[in-house]
């Protein structure tokens, strides 16, 4: 079968982790003797067609190439927040990226369409599917109904889900969101991790000794946004340093909160015990991942209502034999299962990060069979291998009815 999957986010170069998980799933559908193609927005400096790895990657430019700014960096709703202005290109964006899929669909004939996010990318699908007649897959990830407020957001997401021919869910609190705007079948399928790229094996001396550590390594990975809660994280660092002054923090990421925290971080006087690394590419964080004691995921639930519907950086921590300390909010306890896989605290409250933290590094037999669970759960939940086999599974069901 050859299935066009739709995404505003998809790699753009070796490493980056832009869309990584897109990538991962095309692959392991195509692994299944599928024919995948990839529709995706351009940046300023990519190809409007090439190969990646077998599969066939579209990009369709929107506004004026040098200024599109809409896509990649922080993602769409938060590089909108943060630049107002940006709120011009979106009907450009649902323009093109409507007229990409009417014109790669004539070329390519695909049997499927698989949109991940509900908007843009399957809203426009959907539009799509009045004049091609492809039957479309609509994939949920959290963000695009966590985030998205107000009546006319609500009728577009109620519009898409019921012209949608399947629908899937990354987690049960994002099958909630769904079920709370329309009532119908939802599959729950969440992205996966790539278990043989996640090792303890991995562990780096050369990053403890960059990095000046001289004790335990604690780590947070991912963008620096209000919704991941890195100010929480940092404001539990001076409780744990009291008890374990050696402890250092890796703040892996990049972010428009980024030089704001680095200004707490000095404020509290933490300047030696957090350092800012900046972003890594895919190919780099699992040796970071490997190399420290503790992962910290201190997310919230942002001003706009956001959250996270999975997380699949919690994924990649426990694959790599990280101890996992996370906020109990989204689809996070679908992956981080209190006192089984790691440990679970209330969102937006440093004095619970710092006790978790605390507790992991005083007991080291609670930190190992937390280790041992994570990995056997991700390998039993989570592989790509169990993953595309079930997204496989659906589609081959949709021509079987």
């Amino acid at each position: 079968m050859k299935i066009c999957m739709l995404t505003t986010s998809f790699p753009r170069y070796k490493g980056d982790y832009a869309g990584i998980f897109v990538y991962h799933l095309a692959k392991a559908i195509s692994s299944r003797g599928n024919d995948v193609l990839v529709i995706a927005p351009n940046d300023s400096r990519l190809l409007s067609y090439e190969k990646i790895d077998g599969i066939g990657v579209y990009r369709f430019n929107y506004f004026i190439k040098r200024f599109q700014r809409l896509a990649y960096g922080d993602g769409i709703l938060p590089n909108i927040k943060n630049n107002k202005w940006l709120i011009l290109q979106v009907p450009f964006f649902l323009f093109f990226q409507f007229m990409a899929i009417l014109k790669i669909a004539k070329k390519e004939r695909p049997d499927v369409i698989h949109a991940h996010w509900i908007f843009p990318t399957a809203f426009s699908a959907v539009l799509a599917k009045k004049l091609q007649k492809i039957p479309v897959i609509s994939t949920v990830h959290g963000g695009d109904i966590f985030g998205l407020k107000g009546p006319l957001f609500t009728k577009i997401i109620k519009y898409t889900l019921k012209r949608s021919y399947v629908c899937t869910v990354n987690s049960k609190a994002t099958l909630d969101a769904v079920r709370r705007i329309l009532e119908r079948d939802y599959e729950i399928i969440p992205m996966g991790v790539n278990t043989t790229g996640y090792s303890k094996e991995r562990s780096s001396g050369d990053i403890r000794r960059r990095f000046r550590v001289k004790d335990k390594l604690l780590l947070f990975v991912g963008r620096i946004t209000e919704k991941k809660g890195v100010e929480y994280l940092i404001r539990a660092i001076p409780d744990v340093l009291k008890a374990f002054p050696h402890t250092k923090l890796l703040i892996v990421g990049e972010g428009d909160l980024k030089e704001q925290l680095q200004k707490l971080s000095f404020q509290l006087h933490l300047q030696d015990a957090i350092s800012f690394t900046g972003s890594m590419t895919h190919e780099e964080l699992p040796n970071y991942f490997a190399s420290a004691d503790i992962f910290i995921g201190p997310s919230i639930i942002a001003e706009s209502g956001d959250t996270e519907g999975l997380g699949v950086v919690f994924l990649e921590a426990l694959a790599a034999g990280c101890a996992v300390v996370a906020s109990n909010v989204g689809g996070i306890s679908d992956v981080i299962i209190h006192e089984k896989t790691g440990l679970l605290v209330e969102q937006k409250n440093p004095d619970q990060i710092a006790e978790a933290i605390i507790r992991l590094i005083e007991d080291g037999d609670l930190r190992k069979r937390l280790i041992e669970n994570s990995r056997q759960h991700v390998e039993d939940n989570f592989g790509w291998d169990k993953i595309g086999q079930k997204f496989h599974d659906l589609i081959l069901r949709i021509f079987r009815e």
